[in-house]
């Protein structure tokens, strides 16, 4: 930093370190620099982490900050809990994922099953279209859940897992139906 620019200068200006150990080599290299101003013991004292097998030592750890309206303890949950949400959490994605290309495919089967003679107006069309209209709105339950419990689950987001389990393995058999009534109008298709 220039001194024309009237901020004083640090007393000590960097020490980088870096250290490689593995079974078959050690290598032990420090790079530098130095200040007129360095204070003697300090210097010892950083390059003494490097002459000795110990670790530098680890700052405390910080407690995360909560937003201010809630200091509620209820709202605290075990590991086990939060480990059981974010599991919920990639099954909601997966199934999601799933949804997706099932919804797209369906919605191509039913616009080409429109305009088929065979199949125009067809009962199975009729339960196709109810059927994923059932998968949008099941999605959208596990979607919003995933929106509100993905970034700091509370014991809220534990009291609905059951009910969104429920909501998954519904979507996962809706979306198996809605599959074997696509099959059956690609069947009529080539009649």
């Amino acid at each position: 930093m220039p001194t024309e620019l009237g901020h004083p200068l640090s007393h000590y200006l960097e020490v980088c370190v870096d250290v490689e150990t593995s079974t078959k080599r050690a290598r032990a290299t420090d790079e530098h620099t130095k200040d007129q101003d360095v204070d003697e013991a300090m210097w010892e004292n950083a390059m003494s982490h490097t002459e000795t097998d110990e670790a530098p030592p680890k700052p405390a750890k910080q407690a995360r900050a909560r937003p201010c309206g809630n200091d509620d303890t209820d709202d605290m949950i075990s590991e086990h809990d939060k480990q059981a949400v974010r599991d919920l959490l990639l099954s909601v994605r997966k199934t999601h994922g799933s949804y997706d290309r099932a919804s797209r495919e369906g919605k191509q089967v039913l616009s080409a099953s429109a305009t088929h003679k065979n199949t125009k107006d067809s009962q199975i069309q009729r339960d196709l279209e109810v059927l994923l209209e059932t998968a949008k709105s099941l999605d959208a339950a596990i979607i919003e859940f995933e929106v509100k419990s993905a970034e700091d689950p509370t014991a809220a987001h534990v009291a609905q897992i059951p009910d969104v389990v429920a909501k998954l393995e519904n979507l996962a058999e809706t979306m198996k139906q809605a599959r074997k009534k696509m099959a059956g109008l690609r069947a009529l298709w080539k009649m």
